[in-house]
């Protein structure tokens, strides 16, 4: 498995509640995708950073995410452009 990273730097800075409408107006485009496993929508105790960890169940499942038009649209609803991080799953434990 393989996590991705993603990450905002937003300006102004996000309340909670702005953060959360941003996520849920996204969030039907992640529900039931092929190999996802999970997504987590995350935010900065000051709101300055927003973003997302991903686990997908192989590297070519989250570089085909991140191809084509998800920058774009991704930098619309933000306003800036994501930074980009994977990272190995080696273990992975859901509660």
């Amino acid at each position: 498995m393989l996590a991705a990273l993603i990450t905002f730097d937003v300006d102004p800075a996000l309340s909670l509640e702005e953060a959360t409408a941003k996520f849920e107006s996204t969030a039907p485009h992640y529900r039931d995708l092929p190999h996802l496993v999970s997504k987590a929508y995350i935010c900065s105790d000051d709101g300055a950073t927003v973003g997302g960890f991903y686990v997908w169940d192989s590297r070519e499942a989250a570089e085909a995410m991140y191809s084509g038009d998800w920058e774009a649209r991704v930098t619309a609803v933000y306003g800036v452009q994501p930074s980009l991080r994977y990272f190995y799953v080696p273990v992975l434990i859901q509660n």
